[in-house]
């Protein structure tokens, strides 16, 4: 049975999850491990029997890789991606994958321009539940609006994610991501959007850090569709759901179900996460791609261009106090 040699980058964060996804694929032989300050590196690959490396460049280098999995901030991650890219290496990569829409372009159009595999993370584009919620569509009757709530962990603001040059934003990109692709994925591109973004109460000494706690966003779609987007950093671990409303029936989308009721309240349609690893089954419909020598494999970094438009239209109108149009972004990288 052919194994495909792959590295892996970042322990930190959601790291240890998609290690966890990647070693239990017996397709796949872990030969590498980077993280340039993790204390655990060494552990982790002599556990596996993988290498070691602080310097992510030599891992690329010097590693005999086929694929690479990316799990470090994407201010540390971007500046290493040209390297696999150039090299043939499939990626996959968890999101949010770059710090703003210009950056997240320019590396689509990069491993696009050289035909590599480039596939960002949209852990619940595999599960069965997911699968149930685009059957359903139709019996919802007409979206008119959505909801997405996302109340994140206040944990870890005084670090890289609170420094905006290094983070790229706060709540939104960071804690909201998968849900507002979730949404576009569902129902497309709004026309416009409108945003505001603040600060929770905290101590009268200044605030160590000057990316956003809270940040609400309405999306104003054509055919008196709209869509509100809350999040803010308020507990001591990530909650969600989303919720999308049509005239016959409702869908709410949480972390491990979908539950869709009637008009009249009625649950009619219930199913559950089945992955105990959020990342198992994307992991491994990457790697059988892979294996396969699948050149286009979705969700590609450009299908989550949208995404990024989106960020970046509702972080210019937080700033400019208007509304901002997504499209406008996408539309400078077609002329590109």
């Amino acid at each position: 049975m052919k194994r495909l040699r792959c590295g892996l980058l970042g322990l930190a964060g959601e790291g240890q999850a998609l290690l966890d996804a990647v070693v239990a694929n017996p397709t796949v032989e872990l030969v590498a491990v980077g993280d340039p300050e993790h204390p655990a590196l060494r552990p982790t690959a002599e556990k596996f029997g993988a290498q070691a490396f602080e310097d992510c460049r030599s891992l690329l280098v010097e590693a005999p890789l086929e694929v690479v999995f990316v799990a470090l901030p994407p201010y540390q991650a971007g500046e290493y991606l040209r390297t696999p890219a150039q090299r043939g290496v499939g990626v996959f990569q968890l999101a949010p994958w770059a710090l703003d829409f210009e950056a997240a372009a320019e590396l689509a159009h990069l491993f696009d321009g050289l035909g590599c595999p480039y596939v960002i993370a949209r852990p619940w584009q595999t599960e069965r539940a997911f699968d149930r919620l685009r059957d359903v569509r139709e019996a919802l009757g007409r979206v008119y609006a959505i909801d997405v709530d996302v109340v994140a962990a206040r944990l870890g603001r005084e670090g890289w994610l609170g420094d905006a040059q290094r983070a790229g934003g706060g709540t939104l990109l960071h804690d909201t991501y998968e849900q507002i692709d979730l949404v576009l994925t569902l129902c497309g591109l709004p026309e416009q959007v409108y945003a505001a973004a603040g600060w929770l109460p905290g101590p009268a000494e200044p605030r160590p850090y000057d990316t956003e706690d809270a940040m609400s966003v309405i999306c104003k779609y054509s055919q008196d569709r709209f869509a509100t987007i809350t999040s803010c950093r308020a507990a001591a671990a990530l909650k969600w759901k989303v919720t999308l409303r049509g005239t016959a029936a409702t869908a709410r989308v949480l972390p491990k179900s979908v539950r869709v009721t009637n008009s009249a309240g009625e649950r009619i349609a219930e199913v559950r996460v089945r992955s105990r690893n959020r990342y198992s089954l994307a992991v491994n419909a990457f790697v059988t791609a892979m294996l396969e020598g699948t050149k286009s494999i979705s969700p590609s970094a450009r299908e989550h261009l949208p995404t990024m438009a989106l960020m970046q239209a509702a972080y210019l109108s937080a700033k400019t106090g208007h509304p901002e149009s997504p499209a406008t972004f996408l539309d400078l990288t077609r002329k590109t």
